[in-house]
Formats: structure tokens, C-alpha cells, sequence
């Protein structure tokens, strides 16, 4: 069997707002460094990148426009959805965000 590749759902489940409280998906090592290459590779300059990297750490830490993002949590939203109308606030990180929940992840036996 060969390996799969899991980057793209590590990122998916790092921008989940429904997730954002399991520490052990956040403190996987592989999952952090997927989605660094992810938003390398989706910022088009340095500074574009450093503000992304803030929005995600106070998305992460619930700061700044997430203040209040457990109240938030509660609408059944989907997670696009949810980066659409509430996430929007982290002006750098959710267009990108919204990029990666759009990619289709899947396992196909089938080459």
C-alpha cells in the first residue's frame, strides 16, 4: 500500500473553526509545517505572509477579530461557510482559508 499524502486535510482541519480546540490536531508537528508551506506558497510576497501568519495566530489564540470566535462556533455553519460570513474579518487569512477548504480531499485506491 502506498503512502498517502495527508498535507491538504491537515490544513483543512487547522482552519476549522469547529476544531480549533483539539490540542492534539494543533500540536502536530507535520500538520503545522503543511500548512506553513500552504500559506508560503499562497502569499504572494513577504508581507502578505507576515500578516497572514498574525491573522492565523489570532485565530489560533482566539484574539483580535476572533475574540469571541466559541460564541461564533455555535452557528451550524459549515467551515467555508463560517470563513465566509465570520471569518472574513482576518483580511489576509481568509481568502486563503477559503482556498484550501475548496480543495477536494480524497483516497482512491484507483490511479
Amino acid at each position: 500500500m502506498e503512502d498517502v499524502d495527508n498535507r491538504p486535510t491537515l490544513c483543512m482541519a487547522l482552519l476549522n473553526p469547529y476544531l480549533l480546540g483539539e490540542a492534539c490536531l494543533h500540536d502536530d508537528v507535520d500538520a503545522k509545517e503543511a500548512l506553513n508551506r500552504a500559506l508560503q506558497k499562497t502569499t504572494r510576497t513577504s508581507i502578505t505572509y507576515a500578516l497572514t501568519l498574525r491573522d492565523l495566530a489570532n485565530f489560533v489564540e482566539s484574539q483580535g477579530p476572533f475574540f469571541n470566535i466559541s460564541l461564533m462556533k455555535d452557528l451550524d455553519l459549515l467551515p467555508h461557510e463560517w470563513w465566509d460570513l465570520i471569518g472574513a474579518s482576518g483580511c489576509t487569512l481568509a481568502p486563503i482559508t477559503r482556498h484550501i477548504l475548496a480543495q477536494v480531499c480524497s483516497v482512491s485506491s484507483c490511479k
